[in-house]
């Protein structure tokens, strides 16, 4: 089971980076700047560990386990955003 939570940590991190740039390279207008959200989120969890490394605390050892949960809620939040796109397009032609 250790080894599917490892590869877990590994895949759905590198699923959302590549969902996410290539949402962006496509996507155009509005739906665009909604899918720049997740990348909102990810600078505030960076501002706050940067923040915590530098008043000299130690890395949580749950780092990883919130990488991947928020990798994971970002890859649902732009799977859901693609079918509403998707919905709206066909409800248009």
């Amino acid at each position: 089971m250790q080894h599917v939570i490892n590869i877990l940590m590994l895949v759905v991190p590198v699923l959302y980076v590549t969902l996410q740039t290539l949402v962006l390279r496509q996507w155009t207008g509005f739906h665009q700047r909604l899918a720049l959200l997740p990348l909102a989120g990810w600078a505030v969890w960076g501002a706050v560990l940067g923040y915590r490394v530098l008043q000299g605390e130690a890395v949580r050892p749950a780092l990883p386990g919130e990488v991947m949960t928020f990798s994971g809620l970002s890859l649902i939040y732009l799977g859901t955003l693609a079918v509403m796109r998707k919905i709206q397009k066909q409800n248009a032609e």
